[in-house]
């Protein structure tokens, strides 16, 4: 099973960390052992996604918009 959210910005205060806690639980109901979550290395997102507990960095080259991006990967406890 597979589930894609997007969001570009948000101006909602703890908008990013909301959406993060909302697609852990949804890992959690459906028994699905990985988040894996990807930001532009524009935005600087970094330190937010440690601060979310992401363990694993991968740096791609020219990808979105020909931009360097990340993806950040967590695993999720799902007992």
């Amino acid at each position: 099973m597979c589930y894609e959210i997007v969001c570009l910005s948000s101006n909602i205060n703890q908008g990013g960390q909301k959406l993060v806690e909302h697609a852990i639980k949804k890992c959690q109901e459906e028994n699905i052992p990985k988040l894996w979550c990807w930001s532009m290395k524009s935005y600087n997102a970094k330190g937010f996604y440690e601060k979310m507990k992401f363990s694993e960095t991968y740096l791609l080259k020219k990808q979105g918009f020909g931009e360097d991006c990340y993806f950040f990967g967590r695993v999720i406890d799902t007992n």
